[in-house]
């Protein structure tokens, strides 16, 4: 008997037709899902335990009702905002790595890849090359696009190095 194939990381680029998929297939996905959920709740109570740590006393006259709000008076929950704050950071925290990754192997220049549905602000940053230390001009640097609102909460773009050969072909 041949053994069935099993599910790896959820892609969430290519949807899935649940119907086509064997019973040992939905266990596992379903496994998997429930165990992403459990993350996501840990992590969102995780960041309210730390913001309750870190602000004492006036955790509660800052969150009294549960809500965060933000300075044009949107109020959100402290759920929805612990979402966004781990969401955020993580991918900062990512891009943070790509850059230093790319100046760690000698890559110069990178260039910024928007998700597949970016915000206005991020439409105009896409596939622009940026200097990583603001050693190559007329290339703007990643600092100059984050100012200007690249990289923002919630944002899924990323920077990938760009090696010398990609470059010279920049060129071209």
């Amino acid at each position: 008997m041949a053994e069935e194939p099993t599910i790896g990381p959820l892609s969430f680029e290519r949807p899935f037709n649940a119907e086509i998929l064997t019973e040992r297939q939905r266990e596992l996905l379903e496994r998997e899902l429930l165990e992403l959920e459990s993350a996501t709740l840990a992590t969102r109570q995780g960041i309210i335990d730390t913001l309750r740590r870190q602000l004492g006393t006036k955790f509660e006259q800052v969150f009294a009702d549960g809500m965060v709000v933000y300075a044009d008076g949107k109020r959100v929950s402290m759920q929805v905002w612990a979402d966004m704050y781990a969401r955020t950071t993580s991918m900062d925290t990512m891009r943070s790595a790509q850059a230093s990754f790319a100046t760690e192997n000698g890559m110069e220049l990178a260039i910024i890849k928007n998700d597949p549905t970016p915000c206005p602000v991020c439409v105009p940053w896409g596939e622009q090359v940026v200097s990583l230390a603001g050693d190559h001009p007329p290339y703007p640097t990643l600092d100059t696009a984050k100012a200007a609102g690249w990289a923002h909460p919630n944002c899924e773009c990323i920077v990938l190095g760009l090696t010398p050969d990609q470059v010279s072909r920049l060129g071209s």
